[in-house]
């Protein structure tokens, strides 16, 4: 970077954090790149500021091979893979296509989406300084809402380039599993609607709970979590949860908590499971916790078991039962709704997210901040199944 005032105008020193597969380190990588030669007419430049990390992105890292031909399968290729999806900035450059890219202008705040499901290839990650995207080809990207001033400034990290990145994956994730499946509006319509959200503690779980109670006005939304996360529940999560049910109580089972939850509730069961985590505890006795197992979904991100990602090999993202479950547990064969979610970018997510944030229904929730030189503490606390929500790295 010392060079860097040294270059032409039209050169730039990019910055970013990436690897070529998983035996190599994750690392920082210093590139230049011509504004000129290296963008399209349709292309824009996007100087980030601020990326948020996901687990996804472990997994990506985790199974990318050094044998190239497995490369084809998982979306990398013998070029730098570089880390993230979700970002936020300022658009630095706009192609010449004016007619493609008039909605576009030097200066606009612009956050989104990159590679929207784990197969799709792109140019690049999110955890770099420079972006050159198509927008045409981006359906995540937007121009961002920023909170009202009398909520950011009683948050932790109230950065407007923080929070915009922080939400994108989390909430069309969460948008995904109410919306995704005919969920709105064939079930979740009435006055008597009722979620569990195994994971109450999670991003996507904070997101969803504020979707189905600030937008789609669901009654009750009971969520799982830790003892320490409701004992302090003021501080660790949402108040939107109507009740919240241990799943670390030495004493009862977390299956068992549930259970007896439905039967002190005369006998109400749910009409949508989401499953944020990774677990195994009610998704084998759907007809004792689902109201219609013919019609209710069983929605989950993760499958049977929670990844530990700083641990994980390859074939620890593969989960047998969950593939079995797939395969087996549909409609067709007279058994319920079991979904495993991949998210696809949709632009009436982020319509909707820009709204709520706008009207302050929707705070994403932060669980930290980093420097970009200080990206490897980043990773180790994503790495660590422990945030509180997103780990966030910003570049300055």
């Amino acid at each position: 970077m010392s060079d860097s005032n040294q270059l032409p105008p039209n050169i730039v020193t990019n910055r970013s954090v990436g690897y070529y597969d998983s035996t190599i380190p994750l690392k920082i990588y210093n590139t230049t790149i011509d504004l000129d030669k290296d963008c399209s007419p349709n292309d824009i430049v996007i100087r980030v500021k601020a990326a948020a990390l996901n687990p996804v992105d472990l997994v990506l890292y985790k199974i990318s091979s050094p044998i190239p031909i497995l490369n084809r399968f998982t979306g990398n290729n013998d070029k730098l893979n570089t880390f993230g999806f979700d970002y936020a900035g300022e658009i630095i450059k706009v192609g010449s296509d004016q007619l493609k890219l008039q909605k576009w202008q030097v200066g606009d705040l612009v956050h989104g989406l990159l590679r929207a499901t784990p197969f799709e290839k792109g140019k690049a990650g999110s955890l770099t300084y420079y972006l050159i995207l198509d927008p045409t080809n981006n359906t995540g990207m937007g121009k961002f809402s920023i909170l009202p001033r009398e909520i950011s400034q009683t948050l932790e990290y109230n950065d407007k380039f923080v929070i915009a990145a922080s939400w994108q994956l989390v909430f069309q994730t969460a948008y995904l599993v109410l919306h995704g499946h005919g969920q709105v509006p064939s079930i979740l319509n009435d006055k008597d609607s009722s979620i569990l959200v195994l994971g109450a503690a999670t991003a996507v779980g904070d997101a969803l709970v504020q979707i189905a109670k600030n937008v789609l006005k669901i009654p009750k939304v009971i969520g799982t979590c830790s003892s320490n996360s409701i004992k302090n529940r003021d501080k660790l999560i949402h108040p939107g949860f109507d009740y919240l049910i241990p799943y670390d109580d030495p004493n009862m089972p977390t299956r068992d908590h549930i259970l007896k939850y439905i039967k002190d509730n005369n006998n109400e069961k749910f009409d949508l499971i989401a499953d944020c985590v990774g677990s195994s505890d009610v998704v084998d006795i759907p007809y004792q916790v689902l109201r219609d197992p013919k019609t209710s979904v069983y929605s989950t991100l993760a499958g049977d078991k929670k990844i530990k990602y700083g641990q994980a090999g390859k074939f620890d993202m593969l989960q047998w039962r969950t593939i079995l479950r797939l395969l087996t547990r549909r409609k067709i064969f007279n058994n319920y709704p079991y979904c495993f979610n991949v998210v696809k970018g949709k632009l009436e997510a982020v319509e909707l997210a820009n709204k709520m944030i706008s009207e302050g229904t929707y705070i994403p929730k932060i669980d930290s901040v980093y420097s970009f030189d200080n990206f490897e503490a980043a990773v180790a606390r994503l790495t660590s199944n422990k945030a509180k929500g997103k780990v966030v790295v910003t570049m300055d």
